[in-house]
């Protein structure tokens, strides 16, 4: 009977320790839940809102400074329609989330560039400012553009690679150097260029567009051989 009882306790012992280890486990599992929770929720990247700024704007630069500060440079700010370009920076200040203005550009403009130099400073370049959209400039820019195009001298020196080139284009849509040119460069487009030149650009005396016409590309175009 002693051993059987020994069997017995043996058992019952066993049996004590799993549920006791499952116990265990259980515990930590409940323990240590919350926990890993926690932990997951805090590397979840988020955004949240911050002040706004004085002045809407579009256009502008946004500069780190040294000091944590951002520097936010004029640019461009419309409101019904009506668009003005700004020459008032503002500083940002993360711990408070406010914005401050601070001393305004020389020239108000919009698209330039913001460069943090090493002594602290900011330097502000280029862009467009309210002159390149007042109506006067943009018709003298207009005027300006024909002047050129109406220009004797640079219809004189361009009309010519223009007239080649439109041949090519017309005749055989394609570009100069596009295949089944041989030589896959500019050495045809040339070669008609500089005879065109030599007959002061007289197409007929230069008998280009007929060549053109009775090219095998031209041709083969229209089922031709």
């Amino acid at each position: 009977m002693r051993p059987s009882n020994n069997i017995q306790n043996l058992a019952r012992l066993r049996v004590a320790l799993i549920l006791a280890l499952v116990g265990l486990m259980s515990a930590a599992t409940l323990a240590l839940g919350p926990a890993r929770l926690v932990s997951a929720q805090t590397v979840v990247q988020s955004w949240s809102y911050t002040g706004n700024l004085n002045t809407g704007r579009a256009g502008h630069t946004a500069t780190l400074l040294q000091n944590g500060k951002v520097l936010v440079a004029a640019g461009d700010n419309c409101f019904r329609g009506d668009c003005f370009i700004q020459n008032s920076p503002e500083l940002y200040d993360s711990p408070s989330g406010t914005w401050s203005y601070t001393g305004s550009l020389n020239t108000a403009r919009m698209n330039h560039t913001a460069t943090l130099l090493p002594n602290g400073k900011v330097l502000v370049v280029g862009g467009l400012d309210a002159g390149d959209f007042h109506p006067l400039h943009v018709a003298a820019r207009a005027r300006a553009l024909r002047a050129v195009a109406e220009n004797s001298a640079f219809a004189q020196q361009e009309f010519n690679k223009a007239f080649v080139l439109m041949k090519y284009l017309g005749y055989l849509r394609r570009n100069p150097n596009d295949p089944p040119e041989p030589t896959l460069d500019f050495q045809g487009y040339n070669f008609w260029l500089t005879k065109l030149n030599q007959f002061n650009g007289s197409f007929q005396n230069a008998e280009m567009v007929k060549a053109f016409l009775v090219s095998t590309e031209y041709r083969q175009r229209f089922g031709q051989p």
